[in-house]
């Protein structure tokens, strides 16, 4: 009796493993991919709340605005140096990657006292469509002087 030993995978098999192989890969690649979005986009949503509340608390404590926001927060400076944002006087345009285009900014408003607001940009990136789908632009302008802040009764400001 002959008995025949196989030293390996046939061919078929082999092109069946590399199927299989691309077809896991199709499915993956995607979902990983998503996720460096979505951390990208929390990460930004999180130092757009941390800019924030860095502008009121310098406004509450100072009883001033500078032009340069950077000079207000920390982590506006940070973002910039990350090359992540850029400011004009009392505006800070906040990316989500250095080579995409404004997704958000901040402006300090001079009516009645004045106002921070967070408006959207231009960008249309995945990861800032995120941001933009995540940033509450309702619940400004946040009032940085006046009545609201200091609650002089005399002089009421509103905010919408």
């Amino acid at each position: 009796m002959l008995i025949m030993m196989r030293k390996g995978f046939s061919l078929l098999e082999l092109i069946f493993v590399i199927i299989l192989i691309a077809l896991l890969a199709a499915v993956a690649i995607p979902r990983l991919m998503a996720s460096r979005m979505d951390a990208k986009a929390a990460r930004i949503l999180e130092d757009i709340n941390t800019v924030r509340k860095e502008i009121v608390g310098y406004t509450l404590s100072q009883g001033t605005v500078k032009s340069d926001i950077s000079q207000m927060s920390p982590a506006a400076r940070k973002l910039i140096e990350e090359g992540l944002a850029h400011e004009d006087p009392y505006k800070l345009y906040i990316k989500v990657t250095p080579d995409d285009e404004d997704c958000v900014y901040f402006e300090i408003r001079n009516e009645d006292g004045y106002k921070l607001y967070l408006l959207l940009g231009p960008s249309q990136s995945e990861a800032c469509k995120i941001v933009q789908e995540h940033v509450y632009v309702v619940d400004y302008p946040i009032n940085l002087s006046g009545a609201a802040i200091y609650g002089n009764s005399s002089t009421t400001t509103t905010t919408q």
